[in-house]
């Protein structure tokens, strides 16, 4: 892609592997609700978590109106389950793509997540914060207060990596929705399939 220097990448099912069939189960045995009926009933809890509005507290509190007998350890077990890992390839390749571009994080994410992540990188690799590590810059929506697909996000992504030219980053998310959201700042972008690697499609994403 010509005039690209800067690359954004998403962090669940882009960088980091999820299995989200596990969670709905693990979900489904401490709420009694389906995948269709979780999503729906609690969207705007997970909304306002993402975006640090809400505690810890109050966030384990939403679902034990659901099931009072929910213990919180085996909720947090049971949130942290979609969360899997990810491969020394992908580190390999954020090192090589920082020495020709700017690279960041941009993830809708929570707290009992990013501790979860923290942890991994440090038993899995012995690294301590990871997003200072691998990125020039990361924006965890909890800690920002912001949350994809709102049009706010990526602005304020824009010019906190002083970029004065949309057209000059790529952003990359496994959701369309969220795409479609930087494409309204004019980003370029590109939807990732998490059934291939990224580390494998990389090299295609950057020349499309």
């Amino acid at each position: 892609m010509g005039s690209l220097k800067h690359l954004i990448f998403d962090f669940g099912n882009v960088l980091l592997d999820l299995d989200f069939p596990k969670f709905f189960n693990r979900m489904q045995s401490l709420t009694g609700l389906d995948e269709e009926s979780f999503r729906s009933q609690y969207h705007s809890t997970i909304v306002a978590y993402d975006k640090g509005k809400i505690s810890d507290e109050s966030f384990i509190w939403q679902f034990q109106q659901s099931n009072t007998q929910i213990n919180p350890l085996e909720f947090v077990k049971a949130w942290n389950s979609m969360l899997v890992g990810t491969r020394p390839a992908v580190l390999d390749m954020l090192q090589n793509l920082r020495q020709e571009y700017s690279v960041h994080l941009l993830s809708n994410i929570n707290a009992f997540h990013a501790r979860w992540v923290s942890r991994y990188f440090k038993k899995e690799f012995d690294i301590e914060h990871f997003p200072l590590k691998y990125f020039d810059s990361y924006f965890y929506s909890h800690e920002i207060n912001l949350r994809k697909p709102d049009i706010e996000i990526y602005s304020y992504v824009q010019s906190e990596i002083q970029c004065s030219e949309s057209s000059s980053i790529l952003f990359i998310d496994d959701l369309e929705e969220n795409t479609t959201g930087a494409q309204q700042l004019g980003w370029k972008t590109i939807t990732h399939d998490p059934q291939y690697l990224i580390e494998e499609q990389m090299q295609k994403y950057l020349v499309k």
